[in-house]
């Protein structure tokens, strides 16, 4: 983010006039507090946004299914750190209004949800032209997801338990949300002959 980037680097300008970093450290320092303020401002707004949307237990699902998900199985990006915030300013709220709006029938939330499932197993994880994969930690990001899949059916079928038709559908649409964040990165890597194996 553009505000996070600015105060990342006037913290990193300060320590060195302060003569606490060297000249050649300001980048690294700059980079590491924009993207701890990125990650502080980011949590912040998905516990704001499903307080003002009364929809509290929506964080866990945030926590516990999208970031961890989008994290292993990468895929599409912006191409500004502009669009990317926006976009990624809009997801949350767009996902909690979808998830309490409507009420899908139960199987359709569960083929939708295999359909997706199975779609990240098969393709991610997909790096892009900003994050290179190698084959190992392509490897590891694989059995990563394989274990992950795990909990995350469980947590699918405790809510399915409990009667949380909300948290279900939210879990259903995160796991889509990545799934198609996968082929988009796919067909966009295609298109643009980025090959993201290193």
């Amino acid at each position: 983010m553009i505000i996070s980037d600015r105060i990342g680097r006037k913290i990193s300008e300060l320590m060195l006039s302060e003569g606490v970093i060297k000249e050649t450290e300001t980048d690294i320092y700059s980079y590491c507090y924009s993207y701890l303020l990125d990650k502080l401002i980011y949590t912040a707004y998905i516990i704001i946004v499903a307080i003002v949307l009364r929809q509290p237990f929506s964080i866990i699902v945030f926590f516990s299914v999208l970031l961890p998900l989008r994290t292993i199985c990468g895929g599409v990006h912006a191409d500004t750190q502009l669009k990317c915030s926006i976009f990624s300013f809009l997801v949350p709220p767009s996902i909690i209004c979808l998830s309490v709006s409507f009420q899908p029938h139960i199987m359709t939330l569960l083929g939708t949800f295999a359909i997706s499932l199975v779609i990240l197993l098969i393709f991610a994880p997909v790096g892009n032209k900003n994050n290179m994969i190698s084959e190992s930690k392509r490897q590891k990001l694989k059995k990563t997801l394989i274990i992950y899949s795990f909990p995350l059916v469980i947590m699918l079928a405790l809510y399915m338990y409990l009667g949380l038709q909300n948290l279900i559908f939210m879990t259903v649409l995160c796991t889509l949300f990545c799934a198609v964040a996968v082929i988009l990165g796919i067909i966009k890597n295609r298109r643009t002959g980025v090959c993201t194996l290193t």
